[in-house]
């Protein structure tokens, strides 16, 4: 009788590890942006619920602290991510009002404004936005 119990709390720690890294992978999966198909998906799901069983099989009830801690770093990645990413569009935004500022001085660079016509397949219409564009690039990047 008592190797049923040991063989029933093994299955049900394998099944707990498993279930809560299955998860965790998820999400990451989510944050990362890469969808929820394709073979790498399936290569980061069987890896994080493999972490999962380790852990548990390792630290038994203490698994939940640690998957509690996990969760907690995937909220503060998340979090950090959207910062991130809405800092890089404020300083694009601040890179092309400057440009348009340029444009509307007349400080033109004219190679770059006979780029742009090209760019724009001859449309003066688009030329501006692509003059836009261009000048943006070169002021993030400067040579």
């Amino acid at each position: 009788m008592g190797y049923i119990k040991i063989v029933l709390k093994i299955l049900g720690s394998i099944f707990i590890g498993l279930v809560a890294f299955f998860v965790v992978g998820n999400i990451l999966f989510d944050i990362m942006g890469l969808g929820g198909n394709g073979p790498a998906y399936i290569a980061l799901l069987a890896g994080f619920s493999t972490i999962g069983l380790c852990l548990w099989m390792i630290f038994g009830g203490k698994a939940i602290v640690v998957v509690k801690k996990v969760f907690s770093l995937l909220s503060w990645i998340e979090t950090t991510k959207d910062s991130i990413f809405s800092d890089v569009i404020t300083q694009k935004a601040v890179f092309f009002a400057q440009a348009e500022q340029e444009v509307l001085d007349g400080d033109i660079d004219e190679n770059l404004w006979a780029y742009a016509l090209v760019k724009a397949k001859g449309n003066e219409d688009l030329r501006k936005f692509e003059y836009m564009k261009l000048r943006v690039k070169q002021i993030r990047k400067p040579v």
